[in-house]
C-alpha cells in the first residue's frame, strides 16, 4: 500500500463523521457542513483556516476519452490479424507435417515439462506466517511495505468495544465480517481497525489480549485491510503465575487456589431460578461433567472453567461480588453483592439462569 496523504472517514453519526488522519489521531466534523453525503471508508482531505475545518471527498480520475479510442484502435488491430492467421492456418498445417517424428516427440517433450513446470507453480504452499506486533504491522501500512497476501500472527488488547459494528464500507468481499479496534502505542486515540468473523467474538469484552492471524487484502483502490483467518484469547503465562506474588483470595473466592485445582473456596451447592443445581466439591464439579481447563479473567477476578461431557461440553464462568456478567442483551440484573455462577456455551442473552450459592 502507498503511504496514505489522505484521510478516512471511519464511523458516522446521526450528527457528526468521525474522520482519521494520517498523524493516527481523529477529529469529527458536523454532518451539515459538508457538501457531500459522508460514507464510511470515504478518502477525505481536510483543510483547516484558524477555527474552521473544511473537509472535500476525494473523487477518483476518470481516464481521459483519448484512451479509449486507443484501446479501440488497438482491439481492431488485433482482431484483423487474427483473421487473417485463421485464414492462412491450412498452410501452416501441411508444413507441420512434413517435419520429422523426432522432433515432434521434442515438441511434445517440451510441451510435457511446461505443463508439468506450470501445475507445480500454481500449487506453491501459503507464505509462512509472519510473528509481529500491532504497532510494527501500523509502521508498515503507514510506510507502504505492508504486503498484501501476507499473513501476519500479533497480540493486542480489544478497545473501543462500543463502536464495534457490520462492516459497512465499499469492499464488497467484507460484508460477511465484523469490525473491531485493538489498542497499539502508535495509534494511542484511533486504535488499529481489523476486521473479523463476529461468531469468533462471542464473550469478548474490551481490555481483553487476543492473538490474531491476519491475512492482509487489498481492495480496487490499493486500500489494505487487516482481515482475521484466527483469534485465541491469550493465556497469561505460566512463568509469570510463578513469578508473581500469590493472590490473596478476591471476594471469598480463592482464585490461585481454583487455577491449582482446588475449589474449596466454592465447594457446595448452586442453583438457578429453575431450580437447575451445579454441585463443587473440593476436587471439581461433582456433577455435569470434568473440568478440563481454567483460566482467570484479568484483574477483576472473574475465572473460566472449560467443561466436558460425555455428551457435550460448555463454560462455567464465576462472577466474584461486585463484578457484572456481560450479556447480548446488555441487562445484568443479577444480585452483585453475591458470588454468581453462569453455565454457559456462548455470551449470555440475560441473566435470569444465574447459579446462586445455597449449600455447603
Amino acid at each position: 500500500m502507498k503511504l496514505r496523504s489522505k484521510h478516512k472517514i471511519i464511523s458516522i453519526t446521526v450528527t457528526h463523521a468521525h474522520i482519521l488522519l494520517n498523524t493516527g489521531e481523529t477529529t469529527k466534523v458536523a454532518l451539515n457542513e459538508l457538501s457531500f453525503k459522508p460514507k464510511v471508508n470515504d478518502i477525505v482531505e481536510v483543510y483547516q483556516n484558524k477555527d474552521q475545518i473544511i473537509v472535500m471527498k476525494v473523487r477518483e480520475k476518470r481516464k481521459p476519452w483519448i484512451y479509449t479510442v486507443i484501446v479501440t484502435i488497438v482491439a481492431l488491430v488485433i482482431g484483423g490479424t487474427s483473421l487473417w492467421f485463421l485464414n492462412h492456418r491450412d498452410d501452416s498445417t501441411q508444413v507441420v507435417t512434413k517435419q520429422s517424428s523426432s522432433k515432434k516427440n521434442t515438441s511434445e517433450f517440451s510441451y510435457r515439462s511446461s505443463s508439468s513446470n506450470s501445475s507445480s507453480s500454481s500449487s506453491e504452499p501459503e507464505a509462512p506466517v509472519i510473528e509481529t506486533s500491532a504497532e510494527a504491522l501500523r509502521d508498515m501500512e503507514n510506510d507502504g511495505t505492508l504486503k498484501t497476501g501476507q499473513r501476519y500472527r500479533f497480540t493486542a488488547e480489544l478497545f473501543r468495544q462500543s463502536e464495534w459494528a457490520d462492516y459497512s464500507g465499499h469492499f464488497k468481499k467484507l460484508n460477511p465480517y465484523y469490525s473491531i479496534w485493538v489498542k497499539a502505542s502508535n495509534a494511542p486515540i484511533s486504535g488499529i481497525e481489523i476486521q473479523i468473523m463476529k461468531s469468533l467474538t462471542t464473550g469478548w469484552t474490551e481490555g481483553m489480549k487476543i492473538t490474531f492471524t491476519v491475512k492482509i487484502m487489498e481492495d480496487s483502490e490499493k486500500f489494505q485491510f487487516w482481515v482475521v483467518t484466527e483469534a485465541i484469547p491469550a493465556p497469561t503465562p505460566k512463568l509469570q503465575q510463578q513469578e508473581s506474588t500469590p493472590q490473596p483470595e478476591i471476594q471469598g473466592i480463592d482464585t490461585d487456589a481454583i487455577l491449582r485445582g482446588d475449589y474449596t473456596s466454592i465447594a457446595g451447592v448452586w442453583q438457578n431460578a429453575s431450580g437447575q443445581q451445579i454441585i463443587f466439591d473440593n476436587k471439581g464439579l461433582v456433577n455435569l461433567g470434568t473440568i478440563t481447563s481454567a483460566n482467570a479473567g484479568g484483574t477483576n477476578g472473574i475465572i473460566g472453567l472449560q467443561v466436558g461431557s460425555n455428551s457435550s461440553g460448555g463454560s462455567i464462568i464465576i462472577y466474584p461480588i461486585g463484578t457484572s456478567i456481560i450479556t447480548r442483551s446488555g441487562i445484568d440484573n443479577s444480585d452483585k453483592n453475591q458470588i454468581r455462577i453462569m453455565a454457559v456455551q456462548s455470551q449470555p442473552i440475560d441473566t435470569s439462569d444465574v447459579y446462586y450459592h445455597i449449600s455447603n
